[in-house]
């Protein structure tokens, strides 16, 4: 009985490690395209001028 709840609890430890950097790679894919968009506004400000 110990040995069953003990792997769910390794699995359910898991899955949320999985969860976690999943959601972390969304937000700095997130955080790189808004970066990329504003690097692009400045660059075409400063060649239309």
């Amino acid at each position: 009985m110990g040995t069953s709840i003990s792997a769910l609890l390794i699995i359910s430890v898991l899955l949320t490690a999985v969860v976690v950097m999943f959601k972390a790679n969304q937000i700095g894919a997130e955080l790189l395209a808004v970066a990329n968009k504003s690097t692009a506004e400045i660059i075409a400000d400063r060649v239309s001028t």
